[in-house]
């Protein structure tokens, strides 16, 4: 399945989530030990299960992408490589912000501390 990148200072209003268990994202509902609904990204349907049962879901099948998190600290790195790899120094250099090269490259900058 494709993964759903979700900045954790974009997660708030999600339930608890047991650590070690799976989160799916769709455009329909999902079958899992806890689902609920919530912000858009690939859908606005979420479920999560234990690791050891969530293929007996068939969230592949619904379309579902897994829930991969990451801060803006990540996003920040991940942004200075791919200015790197096409010879930029720096931001000012390439006279581009963190939040316009996060856009480009579709990375979930939310310019806030994590709050996960």
């Amino acid at each position: 399945m494709e993964q759903v990148l979700v900045n954790r200072a974009d997660w708030a209003d999600a339930p608890e989530v047991p650590e070690g268990w799976q989160i799916a994202n769709a455009p329909r509902p999902l079958m899992g030990e806890i689902t609920w609904t919530g912000k858009f990204r690939r859908g606005i349907f979420y479920a999560a299960s234990p690791t050891e049962v969530t293929g007996t879901f068939g969230w592949k099948a619904d379309d579902a992408g897994l829930i991969e998190f990451i801060t803006d600290e990540e996003i920040r790195v991940r942004v200075d490589a791919k200015l790197a790899e096409h010879g930029y120094s720096s931001l000012e250099d390439a006279d581009m912000t963190v939040e316009e090269v996060a856009a480009m490259m579709q990375l979930p900058w939310c310019g806030t501390p994590a709050t996960a």
